[in-house]
């Protein structure tokens, strides 16, 4: 069995590449990693998983909850909780970020 990688918007180990740029979507929250979002753009999907279980409100019925053979980067939180500086909607993530899910990917495969 191949290693998951978490989504950037709900935290939970379900992209089969390292994010970004997977082209894959979250089938818990529907996330769609195109690496062509911003900060601003994860934090509204972000807030629409925490309170609608989707990334966005037409997904509703494409996600599924999460079981428990699910597993969630340990800790995981929102962007709105780091305090991150928003970003326009057309820049694409920094760097910084993108470093986040190296932090992340090299966290989780400790866990293993």
């Amino acid at each position: 069995m191949e290693p998951l990688h978490p989504c950037p918007c709900c935290g939970y180990f379900t992209f089969t590449a390292a994010p970004p740029y997977t082209l894959q979507f979250c089938e818990i929250c529907f996330w769609e990693d195109g690496g062509e979002q911003s900060l601003s753009s994860l934090r509204y999907a972000q807030r629409n998983f925490l309170t609608l279980g989707a990334c966005d409100p037409v997904f509703r019925h494409d996600v599924r909850l999460p079981d428990v053979s699910d597993r969630r980067v340990e800790q995981w939180q929102p962007l709105d909780t780091l305090k991150l500086p928003a970003q326009p909607l057309c820049n694409p993530l920094p760097q910084h970020l993108t470093a986040l899910f190296e932090v992340v990917e090299s966290h989780s495969t400790k866990q293993m």
